[in-house]
């Protein structure tokens, strides 16, 4: 990774240095505090070129065998598997997840990703014959993908790879807190003979960003980021009528109903909502149980909370690591203190145990607030877990859609027919019954504030993808 580094910039085959360094990335370990990386970021020319490589490289990318396309998924996903420990070292690096997290999720679920991806592609009907005409599935064209900091390496193959895979060529540019782990990416489609300017690599801050989104080169963005981001983005491709997926925030609720069991339910959810420091979009961050056994799951909540202590990230036994930044931790606290003083029951380590360094806080637990609250309604992304007591179920219910997203939730039942039953009441674009395991093979994605359109499984794919209908091929 050093040259690549080194040169900043893979555009149109090659890896080059920005063509003016007048804004340097600094990339911040939040365990140390200490920068680890300075990137010069990319200009407006350097995004040009990059877009223009791109529309160079998209018709004799689109017309390559799907078959080709999904080998070298395949290819790329094989390597990273064998360079999982080192990858996994410079996720935990630049932005903090436990390196037992690092290894098994970071960079494990990206491989998936494009495996699962490659399958996919290789058995997808990219056409067909429908009442005398050939309707075919058409690449959408170059493709802006621009990549959250809390799942890096994640997130950048749920987007590159069903783009490849699809015939899109792809103008990436990762998180400006966490970008070195795309470079081993690109590093890998390169060996794996990716044709030049079929995959393009630039970094830089927001500016980067709207360049991408705004360029009349590009004719689809895909991002995943915080409510704002996305509201931006949409609004800057809106003038050109670009297609838009969007994977925004969460504030996803966890239902207990009544016969459910509550020693494995809690435990689930807590497990859910502080791994990965609760910077997870999709996470359960608010926990809904009957009014009468709100001291019981407190209890439950509190004992299940003593397993997840800050530490140093590098470390094997270690299960919650940094939140992103410090001023993120002010943040999250004033919120937590303004429940506090509103009336709301706050249960948390003693914060004289944290590490001496770095952006760490203690997992909390915040129970008895009020729906309206911002404890209960604000995506916090750090490791906050938000207890609501309600009458019945119709009450839950309103309560788990009584917010601004619907992205993710998860019900609780004795059954799996009554809990069926309250998923189909709840507004959220993926519900997991009973602490079921997600796919990769469904989709993902949310109403409302939570986004646009999906991710994963063939229907990711098909985002990438336009109809095209040639009239009278068989009458």
């Amino acid at each position: 990774m050093t040259d690549s580094i080194q040169h900043s910039l893979y555009i149109d085959g090659g890896w080059i240095a920005p063509t003016q360094a007048d804004e340097v990335i600094e990339v911040v370990n939040p365990a140390t505090e200490d920068v680890v990386r300075r990137l010069p970021a990319a200009s407006s020319r350097d995004v040009d070129a990059a877009v223009e490589a791109a529309r160079r490289a998209l018709p004799a990318w689109a017309s390559t065998p799907v078959s080709v396309r999904a080998r070298t998924l395949l290819k790329v996903a094989q390597a990273l598997r064998g360079r999982r420990d080192e990858i996994a070292s410079v996720i935990t690096t630049e932005m903090g997840s436990p390196i037992t997290d690092s290894r098994r999720v970071q960079v494990m679920a990206a491989v998936n990703d494009l495996e699962v991806t490659a399958h996919i592609a290789r058995s997808f009907a990219f056409q067909e014959l429908v009442d005398g005409s050939l309707i075919k599935r058409v690449p959408m064209g170059v493709v802006a993908a621009i990549a959250p900091w809390n799942y890096p390496l994640h997130q950048i193959a749920a987007k590159v790879g069903p783009a490849l895979a699809a015939g899109c060529t792809v103008v990436l540019k990762p998180s400006e807190l966490a970008p070195l782990d795309a470079y081993l990416l690109v590093e890998e489609f390169e060996r794996a003979g990716l044709p030049p300017g079929v995959l393009n690599l630039v970094v830089g801050g927001s500016e980067v960003g709207a360049g991408l989104v705004e360029h009349s080169g590009v004719d689809m963005v895909t991002i995943t980021g915080s409510v704002g981001a996305g509201v931006s983005v949409a609004k800057a491709a809106a003038p050109g009528l670009k297609r838009v997926v969007a994977e925004l925030g969460g504030k996803s609720a966890a239902l207990l109903a009544p016969g459910a069991d509550f020693n494995r339910a809690v435990a689930s959810v807590i497990d859910s909502c502080f791994f990965n420091a609760g910077q997870t979009c999709g996470a359960l961050t608010r926990l809904l149980v009957p009014a009468g056994m709100l001291e019981q799951v407190e209890t439950l909540a509190v004992d299940s909370v003593r397993r997840y202590r800050p530490a140093d990230p590098m470390l094997d036994t270690c299960r919650l690591g940094p939140v992103i930044s410090d001023d993120r931790v002010a943040y999250v606290r004033q919120v937590v203190d303004q429940a506090q003083a509103s009336g709301a029951e706050v249960f948390g380590s003693d914060d004289s145990r944290l590490p001496d360094r770095g952006s760490f806080m203690n997992p909390v637990v915040v129970s008895r607030a009020e729906p309206t609250m911002r404890v209960a309604t604000e995506e916090l992304f750090a490791p906050v877990l938000t207890v609501l007591g309600y009458d019945d179920l119709d009450d839950a219910v309103s309560i788990a859609n009584s917010t601004d997203f619907g992205l993710s939730s998860g019900v609780w039942a004795g059954s799996r027919s009554e809990a069926l039953e309250i998923a189909n009441r709840i507004n959220a674009g993926q519900v997991n019954l009973n602490g079921a395991s997600p796919s990769a093979y469904v989709p993902f994605g949310g109403f409302a504030r939570s986004g646009l359109g999906v991710e994963f499984g063939r229907y990711g794919l098909e985002e990438f993808l336009g109809y095209k209908s040639i009239q009278g091929v068989s009458l």
